[in-house]
């Protein structure tokens, strides 16, 4: 067995699926699929079940996954130590989630980055859906994503936590935010940042909780795209209160939400236990950070 076929099984194990992780690892279908056969091969088992809904990890898959993944994680911390034994720092990647930086302090990384100097941080920016493809496909060793992120085997930190209000424009609907009443939504356009799994913080389960009948649109990725939609009076969405410092005026009215225990969380994440140096150093440093806003 070889690197490869390592890194492609934990991929398929982690999606459940031979055609996401080909396209997680960048490889073709058809070469992902001929690995894992020529693994099961090796091993003399069957590792996954395949059927029309996906690849599903057999038993003996579920024992072996544990001490693959422990391999992957030993490969980078050879790597990293090779580098700094040649004189390189290594490298650590986050992936971060449109829409991150803004509930973070200004300077977030470069406190980091002056922090713990040894290690060369790389910051890359994505849709949030994609950020947790990466992790999970281990092309990152850390996101900070919009949360609870459901992640088998993930640990998060809390890096921050607000209100949410309710965004719409006054031209769509003419009111006060203190006599606001959510049954005054119905019928209307609820803009989700969507891409197979959507995301509008909660509104339109609010909203079916108290009888309202709303029509929820997904299909727009970028969430200053969905802001133009509401500003033209279109619809509706949700807002953190970073948002909300940064485009507050006249033409849009902002509503506290109706429920409260409806937040805009930022977690810092990662897969299975971090083995390298380096990884251990961001993670004190996120836990450190964490601690210091308690």
């Amino acid at each position: 067995m070889n690197f490869n076929q390592l890194e492609w099984f934990c991929a398929a194990y982690r999606t459940h699926s031979f055609a996401k992780a080909a396209e997680q690892t960048y490889v073709s279908r058809q070469a992902f699929g001929k690995a894992i056969k020529a693994l099961e091969d090796e091993l003399g088992v069957e590792l996954f079940v395949r059927d029309e809904s996906g690849a599903h990890p057999t038993e003996a898959a579920d024992d072996i996954f544990p001490f693959a993944w422990r391999c992957l994680k030993n490969m980078q911390a050879i790597r990293q130590t090779a580098a700094m034994a040649d004189g390189r720092r290594p490298v650590i990647t986050i992936a971060i989630a449109d829409g991150v930086l803004e509930s973070l302090p200004d300077g977030f990384f470069e406190t980091m980055e002056k922090d713990i100097p040894w290690v060369e941080i790389h910051v890359e920016k994505h849709f949030y859906m994609r950020c947790t493809e990466l992790l999970e496909a281990g092309r990152v060793e850390f996101a900070i994503v919009p949360g609870p992120l459901k992640t088998e085997g993930a640990e998060r930190v809390a890096l921050a936590d607000e209100p949410v209000y309710l965004v719409f424009s006054r031209s769509m609907l003419d009111v006060e935010p203190e006599s606001f009443r959510i049954d005054q939504l119905r019928g209307s356009t609820v803009f989700a940042v969507g891409k197979g799994d959507l995301s509008d913080l909660g509104l339109s389960e609010l909203a079916a909780r108290c009888g309202v009948d709303v029509c929820t649109n997904g299909q727009y990725n970028d969430y200053e795209l969905i802001l133009s939609k509401v500003r033209a009076g279109q619809g509706v969405c949700m807002a953190p209160e970073s948002v909300r410092r940064r485009i507050d005026g006249e033409d849009l009215v902002f509503v506290p939400s109706p429920d409260p225990g409806l937040r805009w969380r930022i977690d810092f994440v990662c897969i299975g236990r971090s083995c390298t140096e380096a990884e251990r150093a961001v993670m004190d440093y996120i836990r450190g950070y964490a601690d210091s806003k308690e």
